[in-house]
């Protein structure tokens, strides 16, 4: 038991540790496109490397210092007029040299595409 334990604090001490908020996001939208602002932290005590997913695709990637805060600006598709469109945005650590461990944080983005009538 002792022995877990220590592998176990092993472990979480070398663990990624970055935050991104907000979580989840509601919003009505009359445009095709819906822009969505995140706000990605590091934690680490180290720079770290992070890739910006949307439905797992990768669309770019970004270091940040130590304690480091950034804003993240992601243009997510509406095509769907008079229901919810649902999207799942993501940041997610690169490993680096002999890490085994990757931290990823998904925010939840519901839009209602609002119908428009074109007179």
């Amino acid at each position: 038991m002792r022995k877990l334990l220590f592998l176990i604090s092993l472990i979480s001490c070398n663990a990624n540790a970055h935050s991104q908020t907000p979580r989840q996001i509601k919003a009505f939208s009359a445009d095709e496109r819906y822009i969505v602002m995140l706000d990605v932290s590091n934690l680490n005590d180290y720079a770290q490397s992070y890739e910006v997913l949307v439905e797992n695709r990768v669309l770019g990637t970004y270091t940040l210092k130590p304690g480091e805060d950034k804003k993240i600006r992601i243009n997510v598709d509406v095509p769907r007029r008079g229901e919810w469109n649902h999207k799942i945005v993501s940041t997610r650590s690169v490993l680096q040299n002999g890490e085994m461990t990757r931290t990823e944080i998904e925010t939840r983005v519901s839009v209602f595409g609002l119908e428009v009538d074109d007179q």
